[in-house]
């Protein structure tokens, strides 16, 4: 009978070294939350029952869960890890495979380190299994400290190292897998540590060894999957990499980043093959790029998509839909609610918010269209402005297929212009205007066809 692999998520920590009201396992890196990465690492490992410990006030964090894992809030009558993992024992009472121990604050951690942990406690019959690694300066991680024949024997935190074992190089990353069946009993004889006024999870290893059961490790090949984020200076850190990661990812898939330190995508963001990211292009959130765009110079997109053959330059896009084969910028912003078809020209320095652009539209420099809907091959020249609020309301600008407003026009919303119109150049747009009119003026008054007389009332 094939044995049930869990995994727990140590997420109750105060975070009080990133002087933050937001809880730890919140703080957002790369463009997801600290718990995200270990919900979805075990998903990838293939941990199939997941509980997180939580601090029993952390209400946003439990709501950020959702129904995607046990929670279970820390008991208030203690601390520490140690005390954490004893809080969740109803959760693997009855788990009989490997039960792996994780942390809501170590995002580098991958799928494959996890499974080489669990394969390395199950081939060997060991009780536990330590994910370890190497630096120079292990700062104040504990320390790994063997015997002469290099058995682990204990896990020393740094503040309890003599100055000899500070200089050892393996440092404690927390990951750790168990025996389920053996941890139900030993997690029971873990103790308050006096000098640190915590249970430390870190002692049961000592528990095992004078148990004379087996202790095995695995050691990172790239200790940087083992970093913490503990302080605002490691979340730095940690992004850093993040982004490295992506951009490496990336590239393999046929995409140009042309200089990688400066580029920042995170990690949900999905770029084509054949588009090229330039330097200080920062791609956020749920971003979606397609096939051979270009995006950049200093440029950012936010939960937006774009799609392929499109070039954005030194401009802003946030929440918006841009089709195949549109130009904008630079220095432009398209704002939350906007969708361009395909083939719109959006110049610099205009803005478009919460509206519609058909096909082949023209927007010219120096523009705001908010709250609009403007149909196919329209031209905007520069300076336009639809005047959306009446100091209440937003209202709505409509303008037909074919038209030509003038540069400087003012459109006083809500008014609609018909197809094939012209708004001749400072205009001031109070009323619609039918189907194939041209108006000019202050304001803008309706102008005969040839052989047509209009009234002007």
């Amino acid at each position: 009978m094939t044995s049930t692999n869990g995994g727990i998520i140590l997420a109750a920590g105060k975070g009080t070294r990133l002087k933050s009201t937001l809880p730890k396992p919140l703080q957002m890196l790369a463009g997801m939350p600290l718990i995200e990465y270990s919900l979805r690492l075990c998903d990838s490992a293939s941990l199939s029952t997941v509980c997180v410990v939580v601090d029993p006030k952390a209400n946003s964090l439990r709501d950020a869960i959702g129904h995607r894992a046990i929670v279970i809030p820390q008991d208030s009558d203690g601390y520490g890890t140690g005390h954490a993992l004893k809080s969740a024992s109803p959760y693997y009472e009855n788990l009989d495979g490997t039960l792996v121990v994780l942390y809501a604050d170590t995002p580098l951690i991958r799928p494959e380190t996890i499974n080489s942990l669990v394969a390395a406690r199950e081939s060997t019959n060991a009780v536990i299994s330590c994910l370890t690694a190497k630096a120079e300066d292990p700062g104040g991680y504990g320390r790994i400290i063997r015997d002469s024949s290099g058995t682990i024997t204990s896990i020393r935190e740094a503040s309890s190292c003599t100055n000899d074992e500070l200089r050892i190089s393996e440092f404690n990353t927390g990951v750790m897998a168990f025996d389920s069946c053996w941890l139900r009993n030993a997690i029971t004889k873990l103790k308050l540590d006096i000098e640190h006024n915590e249970t430390l999870l870190t002692d049961i290893v000592s528990i095992a060894i004078s148990s004379g059961e087996i202790v095995t490790s695995t050691l990172l090949v790239d200790s940087t999957e083992g970093l913490g984020c503990n302080t605002r200076a490691e979340l730095a850190i940690a992004e850093k990499y993040l982004w490295q990661r992506k951009a490496l990812e990336l590239m393999a898939t046929g995409v140009r980043i042309q200089h990688p330190d400066t580029t920042y995508i995170d990690q949900d963001v999905v770029v084509g093959e054949d588009s090229n990211i330039l330097a200080g292009t920062h791609l956020e959130g749920k971003t979606i790029v397609g096939r051979g765009s270009l995006i950049g110079p200093r440029t950012t997109l936010s939960n937006s998509t774009v799609e392929d053959g499109c070039e954005i330059r030194e401009s802003t896009v946030e929440d918006s839909v841009v089709k195949s084969a549109c130009t904008i910028g630079p220095y432009s912003h398209l704002r939350p609610g906007t969708v361009l078809a395909d083939n719109v020209h959006v110049g610099n320095y205009a803005e478009v918010k919460n509206s519609y652009v058909g096909e082949g539209t023209q927007i010219g420099h120096f523009s705001y269209i908010g709250d609009a809907k403007l149909g196919n091959q329209v031209n905007i020249g520069a300076g336009v402005v639809t005047c959306n609020f009446d100091g209440k309301n937003k209202n709505q600008t409509r303008i037909g297929d074919d038209s030509f407003v003038g540069s400087g026009s003012m459109l006083v919303a809500p008014v609609t212009i018909g197809t094939k119109c012209v708004v001749g150049a400072g205009s001031v747009v109070t009323r619609s205007i039918p189907d194939g009119i041209k108006a000019y003026g202050n304001p803008a008054k309706a102008q005969p066809k040839p052989g047509e007389i209009l009234g002007n009332e």
